[in-house]
């Protein structure tokens, strides 16, 4: 378990992070835990960590606007396929993803192979945050929400 940040610190990161990828041109997506909550509008549970995937071509990019908002690796924690990211006590798990021949959509391994995302992960219910002025002050009313809805717990 990753100490030292609450919901409401994890959901600032977030915030942030969707306004510099936005800046960036970096698409990016939520999974795990917190799409679960930011889908249904209410923090549910503590979380360990924040879970995106961005595009392992624009894995570079990605790291270069992180240490630009202050982000630094976490060596011991980086993987096949993924890198790890902290920031003021809060877990930043970044996941790479690539476009397979077949349509889908997989994370590329080290070794040149590929693990496969479930078919659909990326469907009809993902919403992409930050790109237009809407969809920014929409990002920003749910996160009002969602902070408002979280009182003193994790």
């Amino acid at each position: 378990m990753w100490e030292g940040s609450t919901s409401a610190d994890q959901l600032a990161a977030l915030g942030r992070l969707d306004v510099r990828f936005a800046d960036e041109g970096l698409e990016y997506g939520v999974f795990e835990r917190w799409a679960v909550d930011l889908h249904g509008g209410v923090v549910t549970r503590a979380h360990d960590d924040v879970d995106v995937a961005v595009w392992a071509a624009d894995a570079d990019r990605v790291a270069r606007a992180l240490e630009l908002d202050g982000w630094t690796t976490v060596p011991q924690e980086v993987g096949d396929g993924y890198r790890v990211y902290a920031r003021d006590g809060v877990r930043l798990e970044v996941a790479f993803l690539a476009h397979g021949g077949d349509g889908g959509v997989h994370t590329p391994l080290a070794d040149g192979g590929r693990a496969p995302w479930p078919q659909g992960a990326f469907g009809d219910g993902v919403a992409v945050l930050g790109r237009r002025g809407k969809d920014r002050a929409d990002s920003a009313t749910l996160n009002r929400l969602i902070t408002n809805r979280l009182g003193p717990s994790r």
